[in-house]
């Protein structure tokens, strides 16, 4: 911290010190009507407001150690406050005890007036302490934590923005102190934080969602047993309050069917459903899921014919393609290079190749790998006619036909052993 602003603290706090000497010298020094006392004792809050204020700052942002003037000033403020109580009830002091000890736990309780003006006096029961209940990000929780610490903390005029703001850092955990744990600790900073801890945990859908998805998970009930019995009960209760202590415009009935509707749908078609629902505050009614479906549906269907009519469009312009004639003998195009002589034919259709010796035609076909029954190339896909030599009716090309002693045929049609004579009949 800064040394202007460490000083800038230390005159407030000062300040609040001399308020608070004057009112004790003015309740010692000088005979108070009850009227003046009231007046000046409704000041002690104010006084104790200001000093809270930079002393925590100090306290939080400074390295020294300021305990000793908490110390001295509080020990000031209760002496003063004490001798308000007593002078505005001048009572034999052996008898008042316990009217006094109920009186004081009344000014305690946030009552700024003088005990004995204007009221009754009467005895006070000092109740136990309320302890501040903590929140991590529970969506379940978070209706008690708001409703309680607003009650005990935002709507207490006795405490300044930084102290609520210590108690709302000290009631935070996990998540939900993550939120604002950026913030700096200051008068201003509370309203910022508070608003943003309201915004992101205030969501009124998803907390009705969230218990009618726990009403319909009912516990199993065992047989004769009155525990699991009272469990049933007051799960089923418990929620049901919190539902209607959200004060809906939408139905129970609603509700459910919305999460039974809900819970069916495909993601894509739920996630357009909640961000088409994202900005509204109410929680939808069943019909008007039922539109949003009715919408969807309507355009699937436009969508399902429009492609419907592409598809059958384009099946049509296949079927108006010419078609592309293939040989009896081979699955492959007709339209090629000649391995040969490099002109645009099969090989069975150049005349060098037919120009050659049986034995030559048989060794070039060998040669280039290509099948003895369509000339074709070879590979493991290549699927040939069941066409045989137009002389031997074996299973090869007529212009690889030869005059064999010992000729033996392989499955796929290739020659081996062939004892050779010239042949140039046509193809098969």
């Amino acid at each position: 911290m800064d040394s202007a602003h460490r000083k800038k603290l230390v005159r407030q706090r000062a300040a609040a010190k001399s308020s608070l000497t004057r009112l004790q010298n003015f309740i010692e020094v000088s005979e108070c009507k009850l009227q003046d006392l009231q007046v000046r004792y409704e000041e002690l809050p104010n006084i104790l407001c200001k000093f809270e204020t930079a002393q925590n700052e100090l306290e939080i942002t400074d390295e020294n150690d300021y305990s000793l003037d908490r110390e001295s000033f509080e020990q000031q403020y209760f002496q003063v406050k004490a001798k308000f109580i007593e002078l505005s009830h001048p009572a034999d002091t052996q008898g008042r005890s316990a009217d006094n000890q109920g009186q004081v736990d009344n000014v305690e309780a946030g009552n700024n007036q003088l005990p004995g003006v204007n009221q009754a006096r009467h005895l006070q029961v000092k109740l136990p302490t309320i302890q501040l209940p903590s929140y991590d990000g529970t969506i379940t929780t978070w209706l008690h934590f708001r409703d309680t610490f607003d009650s005990l903390i935002i709507q207490n005029k006795m405490l300044s923005n930084v102290q609520k703001y210590q108690y709302l850092l000290s009631s935070l955990k996990g998540e939900a102190r993550q939120l604002i744990a950026n913030l700096q600790i200051s008068h201003d900073n509370f309203v910022v934080a508070w608003n943003l801890v309201t915004q992101r945990y205030n969501n009124t859908k998803l907390l009705a969602m969230t218990h009618v998805k726990q009403l319909l998970q009912l516990p199993q009930v065992k047989k004769n047993d009155s525990t699991s019995l009272r469990h049933l009960i007051n799960h089923v209760t418990s929620n049901m309050n919190a539902i209607q202590a959200l004060a809906l415009n939408t139905s129970m009935q609603d509700l459910m069917l919305n999460h039974f509707m809900l819970s069916v749908l495909d993601s894509e078609t739920h996630k357009e459903w909640e961000l088409h629902t994202a900005t509204q505050q109410d929680i939808a009614t069943t019909a008007t899921i039922i539109q949003f479906l009715e919408a969807r549906c309507k355009a699937l269907e436009l969508l399902q014919a429009s492609q419907s009519t592409s598809t059958t469009t384009s099946q049509q312009s296949s079927t108006l393609k010419p078609k592309v004639s293939h040989s009896s003998h081979c699955n492959l195009a007709t339209k090629e290079q000649c391995p040969l002589c490099k002109e645009t034919h099969r090989l069975v259709h150049c005349g060098e190749f037919k120009g050659m010796s049986s034995q030559q035609r048989f060794d070039y076909a060998k040669q280039i790998r290509a099948c003895y029954n369509c000339l074709e190339p070879y590979s493991p896909l290549h699927i040939c006619a069941t066409h045989a030599c137009h002389v031997c009716n074996k299973r090869h090309h007529t212009l690889l036909h030869v005059n064999v002693q010992e000729t033996s045929v392989s499955n796929e049609g290739f020659i081996t052993s062939p004892s050779v004579t010239n042949s140039t009949t046509g193809q098969t």
